[in-house]
């Protein structure tokens, strides 16, 4: 006698930080929010506590764990930290032109641009991820703090299109399923800033 396993659709919020702080001599990951931005991640903290959210993740960035700290604190789920979650390595010379040469690898998903990595090895780190997540927690709601540029290529890969990033704001969210391996848009959008 044989039978299948019945997979319980996994959700996935994708949560883009709140307003940082850019500290030029200062390595990116140790960048602070703002004072507004840490009043609008206890705004978050209040809005998402009945989600039913299970697991919180987030990249090993400050502004991450600044952004999703009152809402661990809130619901008292310890977050874990996810390299795969950290933002795609940004030269000066990418960031001086960020949005043109974000929307050229988000168009062509193979090229890399001044010593980034291509869209594509990127996303598959990051669907990996997501679809380990859902197979090791089945029915959860999981909370995956990180960085526009992750969440862009997932909306691309998963939407076909590219997406408006430059409307999204800080924070933003996005919300994503996973059921039986396919990943699939629900249909979140959504600017939390204040």
């Amino acid at each position: 006698m044989s039978y299948s396993r019945a997979m319980s659709t996994t959700y996935f919020y994708l949560l883009r930080h709140a307003t940082d702080r850019t500290l030029e001599q200062v390595d990116k990951l140790k960048w602070p929010l703002t004072n507004e931005g840490q009043l609008v991640s206890a705004k978050i903290a209040s809005s998402l506590k009945d989600l039913g959210i299970n697991r919180i993740e987030t990249c090993p960035s400050r502004m991450c764990e600044e952004t999703i700290l009152p809402l661990s604190e809130l619901t008292h789920i310890k977050y874990e930290i996810f390299e795969v979650l950290a933002d795609r390595k940004i030269t000066s010379k990418y960031r001086s032109s960020f949005s043109k040469s974000f929307k050229k690898t988000l168009q062509r998903m193979d090229l890399i641009i001044d010593g980034t990595t291509s869209g594509n090895e990127t996303l598959s780190k990051l669907t990996t991820h997501m679809r380990e997540r859902a197979t090791d927690n089945p029915g959860c709601h999981i909370l995956m703090c990180t960085h526009l540029q992750n969440m862009a290529l997932i909306y691309r890969s998963v939407c076909k299109e590219v997406p408006d990033f430059e409307s999204w704001g800080r924070p933003h969210l996005l919300v994503f399923k996973i059921d039986n391996g396919v990943i699939e848009f629900n249909g979140a959008n959504l600017s939390l800033g204040s």
